[in-house]
């Protein structure tokens, strides 16, 4: 085997390996993203304030589902999926809270 075709052999396999780790490091993120986000959805609902998309909350009776985050911030953001909150734990109706940048108005309930 020539030293060329030596080298050539060695930078692919340096790039299959480059590649490799890339992969493993991406799905890495991506299951801690959705294991961040399952926590947050449990403690969503569980104390302080959360906020929503005026025109995305609605009433199922004894739940209110919307886009509920636990910030303003991540409601405007809009990276929070419909969820629902009980009205037991819900201290009276929800309140206008603010505009997004969008012009979008947020609605803010309290946790009991």
């Amino acid at each position: 085997m020539s030293k060329n075709l030596k080298k050539l052999t060695m930078c692919i396999g340096a790039l299959a390996m480059v590649s490799f780790l890339g992969a493993c490091a991406t799905q890495s993120a991506t299951q801690g993203a959705t294991t961040n986000a399952a926590a947050s959805k449990t403690t969503a609902t569980a104390t302080g304030s959360k906020f929503c998309h005026k025109e995305r909350l609605y009433d199922t009776g004894g739940e209110m589902v919307c886009n509920w985050a636990g910030t303003a911030a991540d409601a405007c953001r809009d990276i929070v999926p419909a969820s629902r909150i009980s009205k037991a734990l819900v201290e009276g109706e929800p309140i206008n809270a603010r505009r997004c940048e969008s012009g979008q108005w947020l609605v803010q309930v309290s946790m009991k």
